[in-house]
């Protein structure tokens, strides 16, 4: 649909390319472009050096890629020493010390985490200004097509009762979890009801900014979260609230992850 809508249009996509090692990381800048500029369309995103090198060795059609230097498998700077980046590069990473060395890179810009929407901003215009990309007032009309344009997360479910089913808002939820058969929805005041969704298709209908999927178990709302606590063995545990009647580990692949989402 927004393919077509900028066809119509006759507006120009930006193929953006996204490398970064944290999947979390990854989904939240991808948000965020999409709120800056509509016209961003996030292609591809990979973690490792490798992938990316592969992607880049066949596809040299991108026209703007946010990269990580800290990735799973070396550093970014590894890509460039195997192929040949031709599109301008915005770097995004916790560390300052690769400064100089990111903009031997076709570098536009260096972003410190956790990324701002504003510092985002200013690469964007950076690229429109240097690359004669649009420029994004241009899509200022364009937000009447809103819903259209952007992912549109639902709002409220219809969860069961007994026999009845009740539509209950999505701003009202705590957690979801898997339960035997079911799937149950932990409501702020305590209730819980049954929703004919997995898991995994909970994931795709609810906003990612408000909920994370902390573990096989669980979909956890933000607003639900008490405490981090190290227990046995250095693990962490989750306390949500209201209180639930299982425990909620934090994966270690996941700690990083969840703990920028958290803040």
């Amino acid at each position: 649909m927004l393919i077509h809508l900028f066809v119509h249009l006759n507006l120009k996509l930006i193929k953006t390319l996204i490398i970064e090692d944290e999947a979390w990381t990854a989904k939240k800048l991808a948000h965020q472009l999409g709120q800056i500029n509509p016209a961003i369309e996030v292609v591809n995103t990979f973690d490792t050096v490798e992938d990316s090198v592969k992607y880049l060795t066949d596809n040299q059609s991108v026209d703007l890629i946010f990269m990580d230097i800290h990735l799973a498998d070396g550093t970014s700077f590894d890509i460039f020493r195997q192929v040949e980046v031709n599109a301008p590069v915005v770097f995004t990473t916790a560390y300052d010390q690769y400064m100089v060395d990111a903009f031997q890179h076709h570098s536009i810009d260096y972003i410190l985490k956790p990324t701002k929407k504003e510092a985002l901003e200013q690469s964007l215009k950076k690229y429109n200004r240097w690359y004669n990309a649009p420029d994004m007032s241009n899509y200022a009309t364009l937000l009447q097509w809103d819903s259209a344009i952007k992912k549109v997360y639902k709002e409220r479910f219809l969860v069961q009762a007994g026999k009845k089913l009740l539509p209950i808002s999505v701003k009202d939820m705590a957690y979801f979890y898997a339960d035997a058969k079911f799937v149950m929805v932990a409501l702020k005041n305590g209730r819980e009801y049954i929703v004919n969704h997995t898991l995994a298709e909970l994931e795709q209908l609810i906003d990612p900014v408000q909920f994370y999927r902390i573990n096989r178990k669980a979909i956890v709302n933000i607003d639900a979260v008490k405490s981090l606590q190290m227990g046995k063995n250095y693990k962490w545990m989750l306390h949500l609230e209201p209180v639930p009647d299982f425990k909620v580990p934090i994966p270690t692949d996941k700690l990083t992850d969840f703990k920028e989402w958290v803040s």
